[in-house]
């Protein structure tokens, strides 16, 4: 008996479709349901009104709390000098909190434990004076990698993806001498960016506890796109609820 077209494009269990995805995702992150209810409140005007936030002229006033994400250290520290005043280099760590570096190097002498490094200044932000921190993600922050070349897209719905590997692999032939230093550069470069991202995804979310918006400084393109929805991952649940009762809304690119 010939499979109908539906049974032809059924998934194996546990996938979903491009659509179901995104349907997900709005209800995750927008609290919506349908890509129509999407494209509705995309046509909105941005929201900009923080004046349910008394300032600091009012005796209850605080300025406003804003944690700022870019991809790289060197960025955030760029931005940081331009925007702000002056900026501080902070830690966020599990055990101490934001502490500065000099602070640090009291508690941590050899730097053993896991820590994510910030930048502290203040800036003016839709009119308002805002206390910033800024982190960076250096990169993406889940990452899955295929093996090998998939000659049939079909595979991909059996091959394990997220997977770490404990043995090398007899598939590259050693270094030589010539190639070590340059290997080595990048092993230390890969363990650097794996540590940082993952100190990013256990600290982010505790140091930008109580932010009333959150800034994405990211490439404008599909990746900076994936990495902008990979820290609102991590980032959403420590914002503060603004007055519309959507956090999408005090989130900006």
């Amino acid at each position: 008996m010939a499979s109908s077209k539906q049974d032809i494009h059924k998934l194996p269990e546990g996938h979903h479709s491009g659509e179901e995805n995104i349907e997900k995702a709005l209800k995750k992150f927008y609290n919506l349901k349908t890509i129509e209810e999407y494209k509705e409140y995309y046509s909105k005007p941005i929201y900009t009104d923080f004046s349910h936030i008394h300032d600091i002229s009012y005796p209850d006033g605080r300025s406003l709390k804003v944690f700022m994400v870019s991809e790289k250290n060197l960025m955030s520290a760029a931005l940081a000098s331009r925007l702000g005043f002056r900026f501080v280099v902070k830690r966020y760590y599990d055990e101490y909190g934001l502490i500065s570096v000099e602070d640090a190097k009291e508690k941590d002498p050899k730097e053993e434990k896991p820590f994510l490094k910030l930048l502290q200044f203040k800036c003016e932000i839709f009119g308002r004076m805002a206390e910033v921190l800024m982190a960076a993600t250096n990169g993406h922050l889940f990452i899955s990698n295929f093996e090998k070349k998939l000659e049939d897209p079909t595979e991909a719905f059996v091959l394990e993806i997220i997977k770490k590997k404990d043995e090398k692999t007899d598939n590259h032939p050693s270094p030589t001498p010539a190639d070590s230093t340059e290997i080595n550069d990048e092993i230390a470069e890969k363990k650097f960016r794996q540590n940082y991202q993952k100190n990013f995804i256990d600290f982010a979310g505790k140091a930008a506890k109580g932010s009333d918006a959150v800034v994405l400084f990211l490439d404008n393109d599909n990746a900076g796109e994936y990495i902008c929805y990979q820290v609102i991952d991590v980032l959403i649940d420590s914002l503060e609820m603004p007055p519309t009762g959507n956090k999408m809304d005090v989130i900006y690119r």
